[in-house]
């Protein structure tokens, strides 16, 4: 019996008429963060900086692959951000988890933050602060295989041959 952990699997899901607006590659004014960061990866890859951080091919997480290039170029260019440790601490705060093991090591997701789908980022709570509270270390034993999913975006119909 596999001891991974299952997440729910979003991406049959359709729009509400209130997200239908999100469906066009347009920059939203004053996005939630994981609506913001959605959108910067689309940029992102479109720009060719994929290198530094992008959506890993099954597009359901994403990856900072150079730290460096991220700090100085990405964060001041796409974000109000200036440090990773305050970008770190909005994935946090939005339930992103980091995989610790497997082929997706070092990458972050989570179950609504899909490529190609990101009108349900506006279904992702950011979550109260109370405290300091630690989170416990991951384990790889535990954590969802991610390659195992279906890919993102999922294959549109075809309409007639």
């Amino acid at each position: 019996p596999s001891l991974h952990r299952m997440v729910r699997d979003y991406s049959g899901e359709v729009p509400t008429p209130d997200e239908e607006s999100l469906l066009t590659n347009t920059i939203t004014p004053n996005a939630a963060f994981p609506l913001k960061l959605h959108e910067i990866l689309t940029q992102i890859e479109h720009a060719g900086l994929s290198d530094i951080i992008g959506w890993l091919p099954h597009g359901r997480s994403f990856k900072i692959h150079h730290q460096q290039e991220f700090a100085s170029l990405i964060l001041p260019k796409y974000f109000v951000m200036t440090k990773k440790s305050s970008f770190l601490r909005q994935l946090n705060l939005y339930g992103f988890n980091r995989l610790c093991g497997g082929p997706d090591q070092g990458s972050y997701y989570h179950e609504k933050f899909l490529r190609g789908m990101k009108f349900l980022c506006k279904r992702m709570n950011r979550q109260k602060v109370n405290g300091n509270r630690i989170r416990s270390a991951g384990n790889p034993d535990e954590e969802p295989v991610l390659s195992s999913y279906p890919s993102c975006p999922p294959p549109r119909p075809t309409v007639g041959v």
